[in-house]
């Protein structure tokens, strides 16, 4: 974005726009957001911070988190809330991932870049959530499952991956059981919001 600045024309203050800012490398990036409280996400050159997610939003990310850590326990995956996830040429932060290859499970391993489910938990402003974000993923080959659950209302969306290896949309879930075929979990949605109180 370019910078805004006062200056002086004939007699008068008037803004005169100075040349933008050179983007971030990743690494100047790395180092910006080193120490930093919150989520930031590298897009473009820039470092995008990312807002405080509401108490449902934090609420149903821990509900399904802690339930796919459990039903994955004694597997060699990890189940991370807003990890960095590489794509392309991108960080970005998703809610969940999980992750069970050997390249991600490396200590000190930044970012994950070949997880096989992507969970993000939507928000009323919606960000990109559901576009750019959707074909962000869709380009990473590991990803074999995108979800969406909705934080403000009951619903929940699934991306999976056909044979063609492009993503398919399911019809949306309001209720009843949804399949993350990915891990073979199966998650419930009326527990789910019903614990979150939603």
């Amino acid at each position: 974005m370019a910078r805004l600045q006062f200056a002086w024309h004939e007699g008068r203050v008037g803004m005169a726009q100075t040349a933008p800012e050179p983007p971030l490398t990743y690494q100047q990036f790395l180092d910006f957001v080193a120490g930093k409280e919150g989520r930031y996400e590298y897009v473009d050159g820039r470092a995008v911070a990312m807002g405080t997610p509401s108490n449902e939003h934090q609420d149903i990310s821990l509900i399904v988190a802690s339930a796919l850590r459990d039903h994955l326990r004694g597997e060699r995956c990890k189940v991370r809330t807003a990890a960095a996830l590489w794509t392309t040429a991108r960080e970005r932060s998703p809610d969940i991932l999980v992750t069970c290859h050997e390249g991600d499970l490396a200590r000190d391993a930044r970012p994950n870049r070949y997880p096989k489910l992507v969970i993000e938990i939507l928000i009323e402003n919606q960000g990109d959530d559901l576009e750019g974000k959707l074909d962000e993923y869709e380009a990473v080959g590991s990803i074999e499952e995108y979800i969406i659950i909705d934080s403000t209302k009951r619903s929940v969306r699934r991306w999976y991956r056909n044979a063609a290896g492009k993503f398919e949309f399911d019809p949306y879930y309001i209720s009843g059981l949804v399949r993350f075929e990915s891990v073979s979990y199966t998650l419930d949605i009326d527990a789910l919001y019903d614990e979150a109180g939603i």
